[in-house]
């Protein structure tokens, strides 16, 4: 489970990033105008690279930890 937990923190850490990265994707940046090709594409490419990380730390957390996750919500909640 603790393997479980570790990579759904890192799923929510990319998908933190991912919006950071997602909002900044228009802004200019003053110091690096002759550069602004480049700027974007490093951009585009930590906004596809951090939504995949995202997904996929996500369900390989779920899958590891999913079902004691379930199981923990259900006794709390006195369902089960």
């Amino acid at each position: 489970m603790l393997v479980g937990l570790v990579f759904l923190a890192l799923g929510l850490a990319s998908a933190l990033g991912f919006a950071v990265a997602l909002a900044s994707l228009g802004d200019p940046e003053p110091a690096f105008e002759g550069s602004r090709g480049l700027l974007d594409a490093t951009r585009g490419f930590g906004v596809v690279l951090l939504g995949v990380i995202a997904v996929v730390a996500g369900a390989v957390g779920w899958f590891f930890a999913g079902e004691a996750l379930r199981r923990g919500v259900r006794r709390v909640l006195g369902r089960g």
